[in-house]
């Protein structure tokens, strides 16, 4: 265990189920940061607040639900992704730099 220093936030927030379609990333009326944490299925404190941040640091949420849907696609069509959360943490950094994310 890792000693209730990074607890599950599933206790705390509802999180929605992972998104499979455009219409689950564009039409929730979830928290953004909440759905890319249940898109990429680990919902820990340090999950939840690295998202969050970086929803402020675009402070865009239509590009940000942009980004979540273009990882969500090449989430799906590859295999290759060792490592999703940071995957998309780095996605959302990209964009939040005013850099082109991965397409």
């Amino acid at each position: 265990m890792n000693g209730g220093r990074n607890p599950d936030m599933r206790g705390r927030y509802e999180f929605p189920p992972r998104p499979t379609s455009k219409e689950d990333i564009y039409e929730s009326a979830c928290p953004p940061w909440l759905m890319a944490c249940a898109l990429v299925g680990k919902y820990d404190r340090w999950q939840v607040n690295t998202y969050r941040k970086l929803f402020n640091a675009i402070d865009d949420d239509l590009l940000f639900r942009d980004v979540m849907e273009l990882t969500r696609i090449i989430l799906d069509e590859s295999r290759n992704i060792i490592a999703p959360p940071a995957f998309l943490a780095a996605q959302f950094k990209l964009a939040a730099e005013g850099k082109e994310v991965y397409r």
